[in-house]
């Protein structure tokens, strides 16, 4: 399975590296195993269920597109994604404009990314 790293640090001897984040404050050591925010890794284990408290760290990567796993997500977990995506979400929505909310947050996100290149 593919994960993205949300938030904080991950290391994880077992993980391979997909796609880095594209933060270049990033010191990297070859050989480290230690994923940082934005790095898409490919691991055996359900990282999911290290997602605890109502706190999205670990978010499952789908081949269909960004977002594609918020619906099965709480109102508090899409929130602290977020929040941890930094992004512009009003308060008080309900589940399915959250969920429109946010995965519109990440395929903008997404698109500015590849523009970037």
């Amino acid at each position: 399975m593919q994960f993205e790293l949300i938030h904080g640090l991950h290391s994880d001897r077992k993980a391979t590296m997909i796609k880095p984040s594209e933060d270049k404050g990033i010191a990297r050591v070859e050989g480290d195993h230690t994923f940082y925010k934005g790095d898409v890794f490919e691991t055996d284990v359900d990282l999911r269920k290290l997602n605890e408290g109502g706190t999205t760290k670990f978010r499952l990567v789908t081949d269909s597109g960004p977002g594609d796993e918020l619906e099965s997500m709480t109102v508090a977990a899409l929130y602290d994604l977020a929040e941890a995506e930094e992004f512009d979400i009003p308060p008080k929505l309900r589940k399915a404009q959250l969920v429109r909310a946010v995965r519109a947050s990440l395929e903008l996100k997404s698109v500015t990314a590849e523009a970037t290149l």
